[in-house]
């Protein structure tokens, strides 16, 4: 709203009537008749960001990936709880996943974002257990299963091609998961 008189006050829901008539003698409105002064009132100013500085998603703290354009503290959060869920971002486009990136907020962060693969938190295959599998993003329990007794049945995988030998993973699947796996 806005005022065009002292008397205006009045309409404040929670002032008392007897501050409101001790404030208006003090209060002097002056009439804007210029619109573009009005609306340069009420335009929301967007905190300042130079695209020269680029991130390392996988290094970035809560600060950094704050100071991006478009992403407030909650979006921060699920970027950051997503990418300790994964392990870390193998490429930018991952970040679509994230609940709540628009995908005009992603266009006009994405020129300062960089990933550094050699980054993520690698599993390695032929130790890890299905309770710890299954909840990584890219699994869950059904392709954790599948693997883990794969695995049980025919010994340790080799190379993490092995894995492409399992009917039920598709090159899809592989393609996602093959960032995250390590053999040894």
């Amino acid at each position: 709203g806005h005022f065009d008189k002292p008397e205006d006050l009045r309409k404040i829901w929670g002032m008392s009537a007897q501050k409101c008539e001790e404030l208006i003698p003090y209060v002097k409105i002056i009439k804007q008749e210029n619109s573009a002064v009005k609306k340069e009132l009420f335009i929301h100013k967007e905190k300042p960001f130079t695209k020269k500085t680029i991130i390392e998603i996988n290094q970035a703290d809560s600060i950094l990936i704050l100071s991006l354009p478009g992403i407030g503290p909650a979006l921060t959060h699920r970027i950051l709880s997503y990418r300790q869920k994964l392990g870390g971002y193998y490429e930018l486009i991952q970040l679509k996943e994230v609940w709540g990136l628009q995908d005009s907020v992603y266009q006009r962060i994405v020129e300062s974002l960089r990933v550094d693969e050699a980054l993520i938190q690698k599993i390695n295959i032929n130790t890890i257990g299905i309770e710890q599998l299954k909840n990584h993003p890219y699994f869950g329990y059904k392709t954790a299963g599948i693997i883990i007794n794969f695995r049980n049945q025919h010994g340790s995988f080799k190379s993490l091609e092995d894995i492409q030998t399992i009917a039920l993973i598709s090159e899809e699947i592989f393609n996602k998961i093959k960032h995250y796996l390590v053999v040894q």
